[in-house]
């Protein structure tokens, strides 16, 4: 989900870069259209058009209403995706499909025999284009049910199943984390599998210490609800102006803005104002192509009609568009900081006056949790920013590798549960010497431990700790662990280590008198 840019997710790679709408003779608004709310002159089929209210289709030229046909949609579609590919189906939908959300209203869907199978989505009555899907998003939709684990419907992310899961895998991290501080305080193996192993013990302390956030972070997601976060305040809608469309000259805006792709005429509470689209989004303008930004006065005055209940004042500050709070409405804004126990801020458009949201410190807490959970420390909104890709990656490689070295394991016991028997006589001074049939191809320690002769081991068969030695008979040579752990004294004498004695053929060995532990 991280390692795939989310601009391919969308399907950016798929739609032509609008161009310029074509200095041609703009024909005046119909008579009949008089009051309205928003109008968008952009281009169609390498002609200009009006868009009314997002419902109505206008060639600019001519003055005449546009009907969206399914032959004008397959021109649409033709025009706007960027590869060279063949329409393979053509459907106007009765309502939205559930890759788009199910929203109950008609739209046409236009399939095209290309990779990734994409399909563009477009209004049936401006033929705008609203949408689009490839199997890309199809799968990263699926990945993502699976990520909540959310089978049904893939939009739950408070299910009980997730909360039970979570909640085994925080447990299973932190004893994980508790072993590993353990392990590092060892001594490290000599040679050159104990340098890869210290290499291990730290990677893999830094990697479980992310995998404790994620946990802890998603935990928290599925805890909080949204009742937890939402504002305790509530906005009030206010009514926007309907403006002539025959008052805006466009003529004007495009002789000043020739390379735009688009023009916006929104309406506000007060008069409307231009957006302008020429590759990237700019600050809005006045119908005579000034900025205009709100006053703190202005503001107060909206703050009483749009808030309840009122509440005390305690700051206003203009933020800009890259502020971490409204990162998502990527505008001028003022923040409105009210003197309350949840801290709650108003964000208001710097422009149009307009109140956009209200975040309290409930909310601040999940995205600073959000924060945590894709590693974006700066932006908070990169889902594919270079850090959690190699931390992905890394416990992607420690997963396999765990499950591969599983799966050795349980060969490797059914080998030795088939292999022939030995015998082992363990030699003591306080107790009768004692016999054991062990099988082959196993760990000295391991064969004790199972036969219920326990004797001391610190360090995890590492061989560092010493304590697990016993007296020999068997000349195998020395590993290079032993040689460093023991000393020559005890080498002379005929002591190993238990647990890097691998067991071949029948064996004497002699416990000392202080190394047996109780048994059970």
């Amino acid at each position: 989900m991280v390692s795939v840019n989310i601009s391919l997710i969308h399907g950016d790679q798929f739609i032509n870069t609008p161009k310029p709408i074509p200095a041609t003779t703009i024909a005046n608004i119909p008579d009949k259209i008089s009051k309205i709310k928003n109008i968008r002159l952009t281009q169609q089929l390498a002609k200009a058009v009006f868009i009314i209210n997002n419902k109505t289709l206008i060639n600019a030229q001519s003055g005449q209403e546009i009907e969206v046909t399914v032959d004008y949609i397959k021109q649409r579609a033709i025009e706007s995706f960027s590869h060279n590919a063949a329409i393979v189906h053509i459907e106007k939908l009765s309502q939205y499909p559930e890759e788009l959300g199910g929203r109950n209203s008609p739209i046409w869907r236009v399939d095209f025999d290309s990779t990734f199978n994409p399909s563009l989505y477009f209004s049936p009555n401006t033929a705008r284009l609203i949408s689009k899907r490839s199997d890309l998003w199809r799968v990263y939709d699926f990945l993502w049910s699976l990520h909540i684990m959310d089978y049904e419907d893939g939009e739950d992310s408070h299910n009980l199943l997730l909360l039970i899961a979570i909640s085994i895998a925080l447990l299973m991290i932190t004893l994980g984390l508790w072993l590993l501080f353990y392990a590092i305080k060892l001594p490290i193996p000599v040679g050159k599998l104990g340098i890869l192993q210290g290499i291990h013990r730290w990677l893999a302390l830094v990697a479980s210490i992310q995998l404790l956030l994620w946990v802890i972070s998603g935990l928290a997601f599925n805890l909080m609800s949204h009742d937890k976060i939402k504002s305790t305040l509530k906005i009030n809608n206010t009514s926007t102006l309907s403006f002539s469309p025959q008052s805006i000259d466009f003529k004007n805006i495009l002789k000043k803005y020739p390379t735009a792709i688009s023009i916006n005429i929104n309406a506000t509470k007060g008069a409307p104002l231009v957006y302008i689209n020429n590759g990237e989004k700019l600050q809005p303008l006045t119908l005579s192509l000034n900025n205009k930004v709100l006053t703190e006065q202005e503001i107060k005055t909206i703050v009483k009609d749009v808030v309840a209940p009122v509440l005390p004042i305690k700051s206003l500050t203009l933020v800009k568009p890259d502020y971490i709070e409204s990162r998502k409405f990527k505008r001028l804004l003022w923040q409105v900081q009210f003197d309350n126990k949840n801290n709650s801020a108003l964000y208001i458009d710097a422009y149009t006056g307009r109140a956009l949201t209200i975040i309290e410190d409930g909310w601040r807490i999940k995205d600073f949790l959000w924060m945590l959970h894709i590693m974006d420390y700066q932006f908070r909104n990169d889902f594919n920013n270079p850090l959690i890709i190699i931390v992905a990656a890394l416990a992607t490689i420690a997963c396999l590798a765990g499950f591969i070295l599983l799966i050795l394991t349980c060969r490797l016991s059914r080998k030795n549960n088939s292999s022939n028997t030995i015998n082992i006589v363990v030699v003591n001074t306080e107790t009768n010497n004692t016999c054991l049939s062990v099988k082959t191809n196993q760990l000295l320690l391991e064969a004790l431990t199972d036969n219920d002769v326990a004797i001391p081991s610190g360090c995890g068969g590492k061989g560092t700790c010493a304590q697990c030695k016993v007296m020999i008979n068997d000349q195998q040579p020395l590993n290079d662990q032993e040689k460093l752990t023991l000393s020559d004294k005890e080498l002379a004498q005929g002591y190993r280590l238990a647990c890097q004695t691998m067991l071949k053929k029948d064996v004497t060995i002699t416990i000392p008198d202080n190394n047996i532990l109780p048994s059970n």
